[in-house]
């Protein structure tokens, strides 16, 4: 399956869930990610990531937040 939009619209920004996918699967201990945007009143849309991770490996959330922080702009 494809995803339904490409692109979700953050606060004015463009966002694009491929980039972050690439991102935060590079992390030793994530199999695999879906990034897709979810209705937001506030930023029009929010980001929203499901992660896999691989077998035997254990992260927390905020361990991918920090990961991805230093690849990733502030609205991604």
């Amino acid at each position: 399956m494809d995803r339904k939009k490409d692109m979700i619209l953050r606060n004015g920004y463009n966002v694009y869930p491929r980039e972050i996918e690439e991102v935060r699967v590079a992390h030793p201990s994530v199999s695999s990610v879906a990034v897709f945007g979810v209705a937001q009143e506030l930023h029009c849309q929010e980001i929203m990531a499901v992660v896999a991770l691989g077998p035997g490996t254990d992260v927390d959330t905020q361990t991918l937040s920090e990961f991805a922080k230093e690849k990733l702009a502030a609205y991604e």
